[in-house]
């Protein structure tokens, strides 16, 4: 059949937590501790997943939907100006598609995604009843690959990627989002696979980040005040442009 539709429904838990820290300077910090179910919580997700696909002539096209809720998020909040320190207990809710089209001719290959997702989170300290953008939210994620496959040299134009990037909270009480940091990149590769007698040698020719795209570690942004009023943001680059040269030999 070409095409194919599915459904599926899940309950998962996690005994091992990465619990965050929030500081005034909206600082988020992370660390991984044990759910005891006391300190910790045990995070307890719901999952629900359905989509539909088609395969017919070498040509995939897939679309799926899903709407996932987890509880026994775990904070650390150290809100001085708000007078506010304490642990608290979160709830999140992330929900989103992705579609996925590939597409095979001859021996070469290429393929297309796009994610389009919100992922919401809320603690007992927000000063409202309201979900607001996690931390790690981000609404567009684009990636493309093409393999083309001249047996023995083959070419990798690997992961062209793009993300709309994740949202700067300036101050706890501030609801209007500011400026994103999306993030490219794009990668290739060229290999050379031969064999002399028993021996399979494999040499290749890699880059990373080729346009050497200036990205933004997620985990490594911090914020630290200049003054009173203003503030400085610190952050770690991700992968520059870098390439190398490698040799690989099985037998």
């Amino acid at each position: 059949m070409a095409w194919n539709t599915y459904a599926a429904w899940g309950i998962y838990k996690q005994f091992i937590s990465q619990t965050s820290v929030l500081d005034d300077f909206g600082n988020y910090q992370y660390f991984w501790a044990i759910s005891d179910n006391l300190d910790v919580p045990v995070l307890h997700s719901v999952h629900k997943v359905g989509g539909i696909s088609y395969h017919k002539n070498d040509l995939t096209i897939s679309a799926e939907a899903y709407y996932k809720t987890t509880s026994g998020l775990t904070r650390y909040v150290s809100l001085l100006r708000e007078n506010i320190k304490d642990v608290f207990e979160g709830f999140s809710r992330s929900y989103g598609m992705d579609l996925f089209v590939k597409k095979k001719y001859r021996k070469h290959e290429g393929w297309i995604s796009y994610s389009l997702n919100k992922t919401e989170e809320y603690f007992d300290y927000f000063p409202d009843l309201l979900y607001r953008d996690a931390p790690h939210d981000q609404r567009h994620e684009i990636k493309t690959a093409l393999l083309l496959n001249f047996d023995p040299i083959y070419i990798y134009l690997q992961y062209y990627v793009y993300g709309s990037g994740f949202i700067n909270r300036s101050s706890f009480n501030q609801l209007i989002l500011q400026e994103r940091y999306p993030y490219s990149r794009l990668d290739a590769a060229i290999i050379y696979r031969f064999g002399v007698r028993q021996y399979n040698f494999e040499a290749g020719i890699s880059i990373l980040n080729i346009l050497n795209t200036e990205n933004i570690k997620y985990s490594n942004f911090v914020r630290v005040p200049s003054d009173q009023l203003t503030t400085i943001n610190i952050h770690a680059e991700a992968v520059p442009f870098t390439p190398a040269i490698y040799l690989n030999l099985s037998f």
